[in-house]
């Protein structure tokens, strides 16, 4: 599909009244898409980068529900996770793969308790009942390198993983297949408007060494999914900024130094906040951060700071004493902005997870939720640029299930669901 020519010939076709133009390649205009599409509207996605370039790519690689933020009492955020992640496991196999988090407690007052009513909220709202209680000895089996001084007894549950790039690539490849149009490194230069103020297209610039020239686009619906960048495309409609910028950052160790088989949930000696190790392709992931970032995000890519190079080694080594990390140990870091929608807080961690979607002079824009939601993401937005469209919420066509489809292909096994309703579509999907 994406021939070497394909550019070019996307390219020569954009002449054209669109009922819908993406912005942002990640997996939430990945989501908007496939949806769009999915509903037979005419839609383009740009991208300014490679597609999945920003926060999709750079992801804790979990498909979950978020276990902290119970301690917040995000309940909502939590039981639309937790169910999209049922979901995604069920119907999407080898692509959302299911994995066990052994979450380790210790003398401290009430945390054993805490963690056990945790578990049980956690498998009431997907609602489903796979949890186990583990002692000392027991968790040790399970986990030999976990602290032998620190660890009283442990909490075993199940989220799942997933492969993010690949999630938002495989999305946007069928969703071409099926009439969709897409092309990254393509920078929107300008929202274009009409007599009334409102945004009803853009001026595009290929940014690829094709040098294709400027294209000026019309449509009847522009959506900005463009995550951590939302506010900067904001500005041409005066919006006032909404969006904290909020850095998560994850060190990559060899198996071999830290070799685990489950995943690990563990909270910082420090602040308590929780924090993952992961195996992951062969190697072992611990993260992440969660900072405010005040850099420019176009200046340069967000990175893992010499400090938080410490606070994770701080947690890792509390948790695992005998392994004794250190900086030389490290094979590689990366860092992923996450586009929240601000809110009355100073503490990042305790800032909802909500996601909002809002209409601005015509730009319809979609920020905060999760990599986990994408669907329901998908469908909210949709439901608001129907009023755009002066018609209902286009119905999925047949052969798609809810909101966005996916092939089976060799190795997947897919199935689809709509809601409310188990009858297979003529096409396995994913979405």
């Amino acid at each position: 599909m994406f021939s070497k020519q394909w550019r070019i010939q996307a390219w020569s076709a954009l002449d054209q009244i669109w009922d819908v133009i993406v912005i942002g390649g990640g997996i939430t205009g990945a989501a908007i898409f496939r949806r769009c599409v999915s509903g037979g509207l005419k839609t383009l996605l740009v991208e300014a980068h490679d597609f999945s370039y920003g926060t999709s790519s750079k992801s804790s690689k979990l498909v979950h529900g978020g276990f902290r933020y119970l301690k917040n009492r995000q309940f909502d955020v939590t039981r639309e996770s937790v169910r999209e992640r049922e979901w995604l496991i069920k119907n999407s196999h080898h692509l959302v793969e299911p994995m066990s988090f052994i979450m380790p407690y210790s003398e401290r007052k009430n945390m054993k308790a805490e963690f056990g009513l945790g578990v049980i909220i956690y498998d009431l709202l997907a609602p489903k009942w796979r949890h186990n209680h583990y002692s000392a000895r027991k968790t040790r089996q399970k986990m030999p390198l976990l602290s032998a001084d620190w660890v009283k007894g442990s909490y075993r549950y199940y989220d799942a993983v997933v492969d993010d790039s690949r999630l938002v690539m495989r999305l946007i490849e069928e969703t071409v297949q099926d009439g969709g149009a897409a092309l990254n490194y393509t920078r929107v230069i300008e929202l274009q408007k009409n007599a009334n103020s409102k945004v009803d297209g853009l001026t595009i610039q290929d940014a690829s060494t094709q040098g294709l020239g400027v294209k000026h686009l019309r449509a009847k619906v522009v959506i900005n999914a463009t995550g951590p960048w939302s506010d900067s495309l904001r500005e041409e409609v005066n919006g006032s900024p909404r969006i904290r910028p909020l850095r998560g950052s994850h060190l990559i160790f060899a198996r071999e130094r830290l070799p685990i088989d489950n995943a690990v949930t563990l909270l910082h000696p420090k602040d308590h906040r929780a924090m993952f190790a992961i195996p992951w392709e062969g190697a072992t992931l611990i993260g992440t951060t969660d900072l405010d970032h005040a850099d420019d995000l176009n200046a340069r890519e967000p990175y893992c700071t010499a400090a938080e190079i410490d606070y994770i080694l701080e947690a890792a080594n509390a948790i695992f004493p005998d392994v004794n990390l250190q900086k030389p140990d490290i094979i590689s870091s990366f860092a992923g902005i996450r586009p929240i929608v601000r809110g009355d807080t100073n503490d990042p961690s305790k800032e909802s997870r909500a996601h909002v979607v809002w209409d601005e002079h015509g730009l319809i824009t979609i920020a905060g939720g999760k990599l986990t939601i994408f669907r329901v993401m998908a469908e909210d937005t949709l439901k608001l640029v129907a009023g755009q469209l002066g018609r209902p919420l286009p119905p999925i066509k047949s052969g798609s299930s809810l909101s966005i489809s996916i092939k089976k292909q060799p190795g997947l096994t897919l199935k689809s669901h709509a809601t409310g309703s188990h009858a297979m579509a003529n096409r396995p999907g994913l979405f």
